[in-house]
């Protein structure tokens, strides 16, 4: 709610801008970031959504069924780094005896967002750069656990105006939605594939959500990030070569055809 588009001062908005070239000219497209964290239903079919939305979640079945993921991403697509995960439980049993998988997974009691955690982050990220040669812009919200950031030296953190990221945040500007909207089909898909293999199994487990997360992900392309970016103001960037085989990322799933096709 506090995202909303309409509340956004339009003259922040035309300031911004105005500023933002300046803020990346020494910086290079694939050299600026945006990160954002958002909340995530793993175990949701798409006809509970509303009534999720209208249920408190604070503590209780809705809370543990909820997590919380960081994504981050470059201006022209070309690098999307693993995503941070936050759940409730320290050890699910799902992972006793899985030692690696290709997302990073910690937690907390109420499955959210700690300064610790976000700053951890940024340290590791700050070490990838380091080694990598690299220095980068990251653009970011001005939330509180981004309030006291540790000292970065391949890292530099620009926040975007208060209550604006609803217009200004290229994350914010159809990834997520996308992200959500197409970890909502792997979830179908889970569920009929199952039910077809005569499998009882209808829930989704945090192992399996880690794996569509990596899967939905590494699908995003190039143009779909590059437009996100250029909604706010940001620049055309020389886009690297799009993969064929992506571009479904793109598409809107019709989640009534899976069911009609399974039924």
């Amino acid at each position: 709610m506090c995202r909303e588009s309409s509340s956004v001062d339009m003259n922040v908005f035309s300031k911004w801008q105005n500023s933002l070239l300046d803020l990346i000219n020494e910086y290079e497209s694939g050299n600026i970031f945006n990160t954002e964290e958002t909340g995530l239903f793993f175990k949701c079919l798409p006809e509970k959504a509303f009534k999720i939305k209208k249920e408190k979640c604070h503590r209780g079945k809705h809370s543990k069924e909820r997590l919380t993921i960081l994504l981050a991403v470059n201006m022209d697509g070309s690098e999307k780094i693993t995503p941070l995960v936050i759940g409730k439980s320290a050890k699910p049993r799902c992972l006793k005896g899985i030692n690696s998988f290709p997302i990073k997974y910690r937690s907390n009691k109420k499955a959210w967002m700690t300064a610790e955690l976000f700053n951890e982050w940024l340290v590791s990220l700050n070490s990838d750069m380091k080694r990598e040669k690299r220095h980068i812009l990251l653009f970011l919200d001005n939330c509180t656990v981004r309030n006291d950031a540790p000292p970065l030296s391949n890292v530099k953190l620009q926040c975007f105006p208060p209550n604006s990221t609803s217009k200004l945040q290229p994350l914010d500007q159809g990834i997520i939605h996308n992200f959500i909207t197409f970890y909502r089909r792997e979830v179908v898909k889970s569920v009929l594939g199952n039910l077809e293999n005569q499998q009882n199994v209808t829930t989704i487990s945090i192992l399996t959500a880690l794996i569509m997360i990596d899967k939905v992900w590494k699908v995003a392309t190039p143009l779909t990030i590059h437009s996100c970016f250029k909604k706010p103001g940001f620049p055309s960037p020389n886009l690297v070569d799009v993969d064929d085989t992506l571009t479904e990322f793109n598409a809107e799933p019709s989640f009534e055809k899976l069911f009609q096709n399974k039924i």
